[in-house]
């Protein structure tokens, strides 16, 4: 199973929503604390069976490349964050506009299982919220071209009231997660999104192979961010 997890080879993750169903499983599995001899138990065995035989469709997956289009005229970066109970993640996309078309293109994806310490699900989706800042603060630095708009999206609206709460006024775990986020997050935009319209909602369920295949939710971003804003 390790062997076949590391051969994953994905820097940008863009097969993000793919691999954390199998830290997912592998996770579960090291809770077990099996000797190298034990056999591992029938229903993971049958999980990453299912898994394993459908490697092959991602070479059917394809990702556009190129990032913005063609003289663009205006450049916005858009970021999504979600958790769930076993994983949290969070995604960004580049959308870019002339005076024809707006595009949208996914960027970057990170992800992390859920800590083997038990956490409340709020407390989970502000550990994306902050996944979700930090990645952004490393493609603004990394990207040649400013943005004219950089919006973050959560579906959770109590993450986003303790992101525009004063941290001293928070319990120590949240106060210190958003302080950080506050500091990143100067001049970001932060806003709220519904659970079906936010693409790191795949992340945090975790998709087979053959689930990713023309997800345009996942490629693409929600339909409506191509739209004019004032839509």
């Amino acid at each position: 199973m390790l062997t076949q997890i590391a051969s994953l080879y994905d820097p940008l993750g863009l097969l993000g929503s793919v691999i954390v169903k199998v830290k997912i499983l592998f996770q579960v599995l090291w809770k077990l604390q099996l000797t190298w001899d034990e056999p591992v138990p029938i229903e993971i065995y049958n999980k990453w069976k299912s898994f394993r035989d459908r490697l092959e469709e991602l070479n059917n997956i394809t990702f556009p490349r190129q990032i913005c289009t063609v003289q663009f005229t205006s450049l916005q970066l858009h970021g999504f964050a979600d958790a769930s109970e076993v994983a949290y993640g969070a995604c960004l996309y580049i959308r870019s506009s002339n005076f024809d078309q707006a595009d949208k293109v996914l960027v970057c994806f990170k992800s992390r299982v859920a800590p083997l310490k038990k956490l409340s699900l709020p407390r989970l989706e502000l550990c994306a919220a902050l996944l979700l800042a930090q990645l952004c603060q490393t493609i603004v630095k990394a990207f040649n071209v400013p943005f004219d708009k950089v919006v973050l999206w959560s579906d959770s609206t109590i993450t986003l009231h303790w992101i525009n709460t004063q941290p001293h006024r928070l319990k120590t775990f949240v106060a210190n997660r958003v302080a950080v986020i506050q500091k990143i997050s100067v001049q970001i935009e932060w806003r709220h999104i519904a659970s079906h319209d936010n693409p790191a909602d795949l992340v945090s369920r975790g998709l087979l192979p053959t689930d990713l295949i023309d997800n345009l939710l996942w490629i693409r971003g929600p339909r409506w961010l191509a739209e004019q804003e004032h839509n």
